[in-house]
């Protein structure tokens, strides 16, 4: 590997070290939004 690329690939990693929480608090189960979509249904 180039010099460049090693760089590039600990950019990478670093950004989604910096991310990866915001991403994470977003994520929700497939059960939950099932759910959620039910609940808007009339009864």
């Amino acid at each position: 590997m180039s010099k460049y690329t090693d760089d590039s690939h600990e950019m990478m990693h670093a950004a989604l070290d910096i991310n990866l929480p915001n991403y994470a608090s977003a994520i929700v189960a497939t059960k939950e939004i099932v759910e959620s979509i039910l609940s808007l249904r009339p009864a």
